[in-house]
């Protein structure tokens, strides 16, 4: 499975998609940003994207005082 962690400006949201290897091979990483327009209708100047290799682990921080 691979991943892809969308921040949606728009909404202020962020997304996880999952992803099988033959997905991401076949259609992603040729072009994610058209991948995530015709499937999640995500414009590309609206979000970022990371596609780590591995499934992030996404924590609160609190700031030093």
């Amino acid at each position: 499975m691979q991943y892809i962690y969308i921040f949606d400006y728009t909404f202020g949201h962020i997304y996880e998609v999952a992803v099988t290897k033959k997905v991401y091979e076949n259609e992603v990483k040729q072009n994610i940003e058209q991948y995530l327009r015709k499937h999640y209708n995500m414009k590309a100047e609206q979000i970022s994207y990371l596609c780590p290799t591995n499934k992030l682990q996404i924590e609160r921080i609190e700031k030093i005082k």
